[in-house]
């Protein structure tokens, strides 16, 4: 199953990387000639390695990351804004909020142009119950920190926001 995640993970950083550079097109429309702006950006290659390495972290981490263990999702939090930090360009923000009691986070990264059509892409980092996790949710979180890995470079190029 993790191996589904993952190549579903893959698929989704191809699909969001043409949809930032603007280089999805409707297949009735013909392309424009190639200029500087317009030519293909090099192919992109998810880090297998990277990959597993995230998942693996996130689902050796005890007690399960669940709701109720907030050293656990403390951990997890630290890691992917570790991960976001060393992202140059890339600005990076936490959300807070409470319930029942209790004290979560959001963490979040911003790549491209403050003021573009944003999109948005997400994973949560809790699981449900004291499962280690790696299909809720660590394959996405995994392929969402891969994803900006690979879109960081893009820098100016990118056409709409990524959060």
């Amino acid at each position: 199953m993790n191996i589904l995640w993952c190549r579903l993970s893959l698929l989704l950083t191809a699909l969001l990387s043409v949809m930032a550079c603007g280089q999805g097109r409707s297949p009735r429309t013909s392309p424009p000639a190639a200029s500087p702006a317009t030519r293909p950006t090099p192919a992109m290659n998810a880090d297998q390695q990277r990959l597993h390495a995230d998942v693996q972290f996130l689902t050796s981490l005890q007690p399960a990351r669940h709701y109720r263990n907030l050293e656990s999702l403390a951990k997890a939090a630290a890691h992917i804004r570790q991960a976001f930090e060393q992202l140059p360009g890339g600005r990076v923000a936490e959300q807070v909020f409470s319930a029942d009691g209790r004290h979560y986070r959001n963490i979040m990264l911003s790549l491209g142009p403050l003021d573009g059509p944003r999109i948005v892409v997400g994973a949560h980092y809790d699981v449900c119950g004291d499962t280690p996790g790696a299909d809720d949710n660590a394959s996405a979180v995994a392929g969402l920190l891969e994803t900006a890995r690979l879109l960081q470079p893009l820098g100016s190029q990118l056409k709409h926001r990524v959060d």
